[in-house]
């Protein structure tokens, strides 16, 4: 070939990687050629780095691409443009800052730069005000570490990038708003993507919750608050594909064998003959599931993410504290209230002067009422003690439990009652409660419909906890005399084992596992259940063991009895 034709084939830098990739060894010097006028070009780059360069750009592309090929002779091209980013990141032209980025990422997946080392490339470049830029490194990281755990995890750079993220969130690390954002929202993409699914990671958006920024606290709030939804919606329409995938109808009767529907709410008359239609199908679905993930493939226990803090009380106590003196909108208050009485109460923890907080917000005329009642029957549990609890229940009461007040609000408040004397039923023994519950219960014969069912919700609650509270008429007949709620603090001693009773009759042969051990087959037929249906027949059978077991058994017996006598 000539020196012209040579000059035009290297001026024509796609050709020439087309010839690179077919035939490496051929193009050695030409490659050697290419990467001198590389390293030229940044010298007098670096000279004015503000400026387009736009032929140091098409060499930065070329050498990407072709540096696989030449991997000895390519070895410190990542080196210099990660270099040249980190130094005049902020002065580069865009288009040329989101090539060397678009070429450093080709780079990783060629495994010619350490992943790691691109991570925090990416981190630092999140100061750039290019939003393009952003969203580009945002996506590869997300990408990088989910390709990364892929086949197996990879702890070692989970730890590091989750040790980077912890320290930008914390302020040990520099990076500022926009890379603690965006780190959090990598956490929780590889977190709903069930990546990253371990404590630490929780802990991480956990310590976002305190961020001074709120765009970054506001999202990590709103992570606790909906991820377990947003993961069963997704875990939902991927049980769904698969099922497609296998030639499994989702959307079929649920009788129809053919199709394998499981339609569970197809019919609002569940007889056993449908119930174990829809097992079967879900069955189906399960082992066509194995097969598309292959046979070892085992998923990990999911825990609800609230669950997984490390430190619940000492992070309740700093939220509530940053709640009082918060000067945000009210709508950012609200969301904060809902976290704080949500770990309050899962977590069954003691912040009593939080009751008395919420008491500020209890009136008539606040818009937002009916979430501050939610929330504070959220963080009310059997735990708090009954003392603090007596002067939230008179606040609800003479705020909406009155004659003065509009029928939708005297149901709201009973109900609202009833559900924080149902979850701290020791209240019950205080003084004074007598005369209480005996005026919330006369609602029960309003002549509005809402209040009456609130009223009679009511009354029927306190019949079950303590009714002697109640007037002798207004106790029932079938009410325990002597039936009072637990003094405060005590806790229910079980002394048998549940489900002791069906692992005898499944040895006698009355009852039988399914194939997968995942469920009970009573040994009746289709029609007697659906009779049974009918009539509206409703066994209520106690599987703790002792007398309540041993007569289930009994009545096992005698019902296969009666059954081969009849045949």
């Amino acid at each position: 070939m000539s020196l012209r034709g040579n000059v035009e084939l290297e001026a024509r830098l796609p050709q020439l990687q087309n010839l690179m990739k077919r035939e490496p060894e051929a193009y050695v010097d030409e490659f050697r050629r290419q990467y001198r006028h590389f390293q030229s070009e940044l010298q007098l780059f670096l000279l004015q780095p503000h400026s387009k360069a736009q032929r140091f750009a098409e060499l930065v592309i070329f050498l990407g691409h072709v540096a696989a090929c030449y991997p000895s002779e390519a070895q410190e091209l990542p080196r210099q443009l990660a270099a040249l980013l980190e130094r005049h990141g902020a002065l580069l032209d865009g288009e040329l800052r989101r090539s060397m980025v678009q070429t450093l990422v080709l780079l990783r997946n060629r495994g010619q730069m350490d992943g790691f080392e691109l991570i925090q490339l990416c981190f630092r470049l999140f100061s750039v005000p290019d939003k393009a830029l952003r969203k580009l490194l945002k996506d590869h990281v997300a990408t990088d570490l989910r390709h990364a755990n892929n086949l197996k995890r990879n702890d070692g750079l989970n730890r590091k990038a989750q040790a980077l993220v912890d320290g930008i969130l914390s302020g040990r690390a520099e990076g500022g708003e926009v890379a603690a954002k965006k780190g959090l929202d990598i956490s929780i993409d590889l977190y709903r993507r069930r990546v990253w699914t371990d404590a630490r990671t929780v802990n991480i958006v956990a310590r976002a919750l305190l961020h001074a920024k709120p765009k970054v606290f506001i999202t990590a709030h709103n992570f606790f608050l909906g991820i377990d939804r947003i993961i069963a919606d997704d875990e939902d329409d991927e049980e769904r594909e698969e099922a497609e995938a296998a030639g499994i109808s989702t959307s079929g009767n649920p009788l129809d064998r053919r199709t394998g529907g499981v339609t569970i709410h197809q019919h609002s008359k569940k007889t056993a003959k449908r119930l174990r239609a829809v097992e079967v199908a879900k069955k189906k679905i399960r082992v066509a599931r194995r097969k598309l993930r292959g046979e070892k493939s085992v998923e990990e226990p999911r825990f609800p993410a609230i669950t997984l803090i490390h430190d619940p009380q000492g992070l309740a106590e700093r939220l509530f504290k940053r709640l009082r003196s918060s000067r945000e909108k009210f709508k950012t208050r609200l969301l904060m209230m809902n976290l704080l009485t949500r770990i309050v109460g899962h977590h069954k923890l003691m912040l009593l002067s939080l009751y008395a907080y919420l008491q500020r917000y209890i009136t008539g005329h606040q818009e937002e009422v009916t979430h501050i009642l939610a929330y504070l029957v959220q963080c009310t549990h059997e735990l708090v003690p009954p003392d603090e609890l007596v002067p939230t229940l008179k606040a609800v009461a003479n705020a909406f439990v009155a004659d003065r007040c509009p029928p939708e609000a005297i149901a709201v408040g009973i109900n609202t009652l009833r559900e924080l004397i149902v979850r701290a039923p020791a209240v019950l023994t205080e003084e004074g409660m007598e005369d209480f519950c005996q005026d919330i219960a006369a609602y029960n014969r309003d002549r509005n419909r809402s209040v009456t069912m609130a009223g009679r919700s009511f009354l029927n609650s306190i019949r079950e906890l303590h009714p002697t509270l109640l007037k002798r008429k207004d106790r029932g007949k079938h009410h325990i005399p002597g039936a009072t709620p637990m003094a405060y603090g005590s806790a229910k001693v079980v002394s048998s084992i549940p489900g002791l009773a069906l692992l005898q009759m499944e040895r006698e042969g009355l009852i039988s596992l399914d194939e997968e051990g995942e469920g009970l087959i009573p040994l009746y037929s289709d029609s007697e259940a659906e009779v049974e249906e009918d009539e509206g027949v409703v066994e209520d059978t106690d599987p703790m063991g002792g007398d309540a077991a041993q007569a289930d058994l009994e009545k096992a017996r005698a019902d296969l009895e009666a059954q081969a006598e009849s045949e």
